[in-house]
């Protein structure tokens, strides 16, 4: 077993500028923590390439280890990696997914501009439930992979091809190539989010303050509206987005 000790450790370094730079970092791994989102990891199919353990929880885990290469941090140098307050010990680094040569998709979903991590994570874990074929993140959206997206998507993101950093002519072409239908949502939308007509879509969700930019409002397609029955003016961008797929769906 090997104990590492120092901060200095090249494993250890490489994990905080991951947590610290995101998509800017040149490493090609990313690094998760806590024992759901390992797991979750283990069974996505991602190439994980070593799990990090916390000294005095090697025994707990060992059926998590066995077969797989690992390290023991001493727990001073654990806790610099870590970015929670009652850590559970185990982390692991694996490969950044590798999105696939875009096929064409019957449902398709563009986030544009949303900035809480935690409703970029469920938005594609949504979209994965919901049967979506690919996500595209277009440019001002939170960052893939920060630490709290991460931890949201629940290894999500190794279920679905995301495509990052997309402008809007791009997303254009890709409604031509393809012959999709942009879906908005809107307070004054022409259908009902359970009378949706059949199609190929690619469907669209905005800032959560803001909404859809103005270039994608005016992207020609249909708009669709979700009611609000109590006193309440908006839902949070992830339930909308359930609701909207979900909607397309039946």
């Amino acid at each position: 077993m090997v104990l590492v000790t120092s901060i200095n450790n090249k494993i250890v370094k490489e994990i905080i500028e991951i947590k610290k730079k995101g998509k800017k970092s040149k490493s090609p791994l990313l690094f998760f923590e806590g024992l759901r989102l390992v797991e979750d990891i283990l069974s996505s199919g991602a190439k994980v390439e070593k799990l990090i353990i916390r000294e005095g929880d090697l025994e707990k885990y060992l059926h998590l280890v066995q077969g797989k290469p690992y390290v023991v941090l001493e727990n001073k140098v654990f806790k610099e990696i870590s970015g929670t307050v009652n850590s559970q010990g185990i982390g692991l680094l694996a490969y950044k997914p590798t999105p696939s040569e875009l096929k064409p998709p019957s449902l398709a979903l563009a986030v544009d501009g949303v900035q809480d991590p935690g409703n970029l994570g469920t938005i594609i874990r949504t979209a994965v439930a919901a049967g979506v074929n690919s996500i595209f993140l277009l440019k001002g959206t939170v960052d893939l992979y920060n630490e709290k997206v991460l931890r949201s998507t629940m290894g999500a993101l190794y279920k679905i091809p995301i495509y990052i950093d997309w402008e809007i002519e791009d997303i254009k072409k890709i409604i031509d190539k393809y012959s999709l239908i942009p879906l908005k949502t809107s307070v004054h939308g022409e259908y009902l989010y359970n009378n949706i007509p059949k199609g190929r879509y690619l469907v669209f969700v905005g800032n959560e303050g803001n909404g859809l930019s103005q270039q994608v409002e005016n992207l020609p397609g249909i708009t669709v509206k979700i009611p609000l029955y109590g006193d309440i003016e908006s839902l949070n961008v992830a339930v909308a987005t359930g609701i909207i797929l979900y909607g397309i769906k039946n």
